[in-house]
This record gives C-alpha cells, structure tokens and sequence, in this order.
C-alpha cells in the first residue's frame, strides 16, 4: 500500500541531481517540487507537481504526511520503510531525520536531525537558524527516526561551486518567501550554525580531517550566500 506522504522537494540546479531526489521517494503518494523564480530546474519527470516557493506547505498537498527535501537529499531504502513505519503508527507527533552528508571525499553525520517528516494541516518551512530547512509544526512532540536522510553532493571541487551557488539561490527564495530581512548578524549567526553541526560531527570510519574542514566551510558560505541573494533580491525588486 503506498503511504499517505506528500514528498516535497526543494528544487535549486535541477537536472540529474532533482531527478535522483524525486526518484528515492517514486514510493510516496503525491510528489512536488517548489521551483523557485528563475531556477533552471527544467522538464520535471512524469507525474511530478510543480509549485511556487512558499512557507506554508500544509497548501500544497491533501495527503495527511508531508516529507520536506531538498534537492540532492536522497531518501534510501531503510529511511523509506521508517517512514512508512512512523506514518502508519498514527501518532500525533513530528519527526526528526538525521543527516548523513557524503561529499567532497568525506563522509559526515551531524548530530543534528531537521524536522522533515509532519502532520500536513500544521506544516510550515523555515530555515531557523542556521539555513538548513526544516518544518515547523507547532507543539507537537518530536521523535527522532533511526535511519538517515543522505545529502549527496559533489565530489568534484567545480561542481560543488556550482550546486552551492544553486542552493543558496533556491534558499534565498525561501528567505524571501518568509518575509526574512538580511543583516550582518544573521548572516554571521547563520554561517557560524551551518558549519558547527560538520565539524563537530562524531568521527567515523571514513573520517578525513581536510575534507571535512571542506565541508564546515561550504556549509557557511552557503548560509552567507544565500542571505547575500535575499538581499540582492529584494534591492532588485526595489529597483524595478
């Protein structure tokens, strides 16, 4: 039986990358990718939704369970059943959804785990307080689910440029949806948020100091950049 899941993806670069996250969750009820104004996401595939960015996701879908992804987050067999598993339980109740991040030759488990998986009629998008997405659906306890949502970036230094250019721009969109202002002190609080959770994440078996330094400093450029395209944004919209 197909779970009652709306999966909605965040698009940003579009291509194989969009198209390898809708396909990890071919499973669910309902698919929908929020394209930004501008994205080059392209064609989407068969029987996928298209829709504006907007925080209130509990509008976009009837489906009872909305999972929130962004794109090149990989949903793999173990957290499909998970989920399957926490939806058909019928608990009032959110779930967390550990990380596991495997890019630039390093692979990384966060100790933080973003809410992704909610009761659609309370479910919002927020991106507090450090840019990495996660849904807001007020009051409800949180549980933690056991297997991991993967983040499949680049192993090439180019391609991670260019899908983190891609990234901030999508979340750029998402900061302006919600009406978020840029200043020094967020963009600061933002970048120094992103990087903690890569850098003192636990070390594993295939744990490279370098890489993961990498990592730590991606993850902060993308959090400043994506304030620095809300405000090139806005002043944009001003102008015109």
């Amino acid at each position: 039986m197909t779970p009652p899941v709306a999966a909605v993806v965040l698009a940003s670069r579009g291509g194989a990358r969009l198209d390898a996250t809708l396909a990890s969750v071919a499973w669910a009820a309902e698919r929908i990718a929020l394209v930004p104004p501008r994205a080059a996401s392209g064609a989407l595939p068969p029987g996928v939704a298209r829709r504006d960015v907007t925080p209130a996701l509990a509008d976009v879908t009837a489906q009872p369970w909305l999972l929130f992804l962004a794109e090149g987050e990989v949903v793999e067999p173990a957290l499909a059943a998970a989920i399957d598993a926490a939806v058909r339980a019928g608990d009032e109740v959110v779930f967390g959804v550990p990380l596991e991040v495997r890019a630039l030759g390093a692979v990384v488990h966060p100790r933080t785990a973003p809410i992704r998986l909610v009761p659609t009629r309370a479910a919002r998008l927020a991106l507090r307080p450090h840019v990495v997405p996660t849904l807001v659906a007020g009051g409800q306890p949180v549980r933690r689910l056991d297997a991991r949502l993967v983040v499949a970036g680049s192993g090439s230094l180019t391609d991670a440029v260019s899908e983190l250019d891609a990234d901030a721009a999508a979340l750029a969109a998402v900061l302006r949806a919600a009406g978020r202002r840029t200043t020094i002190w967020r963009a600061t609080r933002a970048a120094i948020g992103a990087a903690a959770p890569v850098l003192c994440a636990p070390r594993g078996a295939r744990h490279v100091s370098w890489a993961r330094w990498r990592l730590g400093i991606f993850a902060a450029y993308r959090a400043i950049v994506a304030y620095a395209k809300t405000w090139e944004q806005a002043h944009v919209e001003d102008a015109a």
